[in-house]
């Protein structure tokens, strides 16, 4: 089984988003992925996100304007797929 972390970022004073997937993702960070991206969104209301709300800025940033600067997940999304292979050389079948 593959799984993967789709996130939408959110963006204060604007409506523009960057959308983006992380691959490989384990089982168990599946189940706690909820409680992690909770905790880093309060993380970053409560200005205790170490400068991460600055870093990760919109392509429509303004600081003089207050626009761009990243509030937070807004969505999110897993994703599991299984692969089966067919093995077409087998005989008998």
């Amino acid at each position: 089984m593959s799984n993967t972390l789709k996130l939408e970022l959110g963006y204060e004073g604007t409506d523009f988003t960057r959308k983006m997937n992380i691959t490989n993702v384990t089982n168990e960070d599946c189940t706690t992925a909820k409680t992690r991206i909770k905790a880093l969104n309060a993380s970053i209301a409560g200005g205790t996100d170490g400068g991460l709300a600055n870093f990760l800025r919109s392509d429509d940033f303004d600081d003089t304007e207050g626009i761009g600067t990243f509030t937070g997940i807004v969505a999110a999304t897993i994703i599991s797929t299984t692969t089966e292979y067919i093995n077409l050389e087998e005989e008998g079948e």
